[in-house]
């Protein structure tokens, strides 16, 4: 678990990034946290988890369709990069520890992004290998682990599908998962930036202090629900909007609680609105 831990704190250190240059000056008594994509979907499906009637945890639907159109307007990135489905399964492995819930939440995690049969997979098993480390496996025992619950996964079953081409794609891709070693495996996860091999680098002083004391509530959060030991995120919806609010405002949001506008500006695309919430600074251009 520690060890986990660790990789998953410096994972996710490595995904700050610089404060926005309209606010390098602004001063205000809060931490900003400024990220990139992949740590903003982290976020934002952490955000969605809510718990399944008899057992697990699964995702409020009606809120991440909210989560992603608003996302579209301040992602660090683009949406469509498909590394980024990694980091939004993280917190979908951490929060259920019974396989059956997490290919039931996976089911409903992939419905919302499309994504070819043949890398159904290579997800599948990044989302086995984060369930062990977190169920305190080894790295080995984590790997062999996966890769069982891999060979045991029934594509029919999880996703109601009988298309044989769809079946035949997925079964090919399976084999080609399966046959992978766990050294070409775990190679693959630290390139490709999904994964992290080293424990947490970063000095514990001034805003490094801030980033690991926000990334240790997000984790908190998270194995707390695994254990069902904390109440999920509230959602509730009510047309909240922050476009005509002005800089200085504190208002409450659907999507991201209380939240403070930092600057709200016409451009000449548009407007560049700024905000800052307990779980990040967000820059909204449109």
């Amino acid at each position: 678990m520690e060890r986990f831990k660790s990789n998953l704190y410096q994972l996710l250190l490595e995904q700050r990034i610089d404060r926005y240059k309209e606010i390098e000056g602004l001063y205000i008594n809060q931490p900003f946290y400024c990220y990139t994509d992949r740590m903003q979907i982290f976020i934002i499906i952490m955000k969605c988890l809510a718990y399944a009637e008899g057992s697990g945890v699964m995702i409020n639907d009606e809120r991440l369709t909210d989560e992603l159109r608003l996302w579209a307007y301040y992602v660090n990135g683009q949406t469509d990069d498909e590394k980024l489905l990694y980091f939004g399964i993280i917190p979908l492995a951490m929060v259920n520890q019974k396989t059956d819930d997490l290919n039931r939440t996976i089911r409903q995690y992939l419905d919302f992004f499309p994504i070819k049969i043949d890398r159904i997979p290579e997800l599948l098993h990044y989302a086995y290998f984060i369930q062990a480390l977190n169920n305190e496996a080894d790295g080995s025992e984590a790997m062999n682990m996966a890769k069982k619950h891999l060979i045991e996964f029934s594509y029919t079953d999880v996703f109601s599908d009988i298309d044989k081409s769809r079946i035949i794609a997925f079964e090919k891709a399976r084999i080609v998962q399966i046959s992978r070693s766990s050294d070409d495996y775990l190679h693959y996860l630290y390139s490709s930036g999904v994964w992290s091999d080293a424990v947490v680098s970063a000095e514990v002083s001034g805003d490094n202090r801030e980033w690991l004391k926000m990334i240790g509530s997000l984790y908190n959060y998270l194995t707390g629900m695994g254990k069902g030991q904390v109440k999920a995120i509230s959602y509730k919806k009510s047309d909240s909007k922050i476009y005509h609010q002005k800089a200085g405002k504190v208002m409450t949001h659907d999507n991201f609680g209380e939240a403070v506008i930092l600057m709200n500006e016409k451009t000449e695309a548009g407007k560049t609105i700024i905000i800052n919430t307990r779980y990040g600074c967000y820059k909204f251009n449109n």
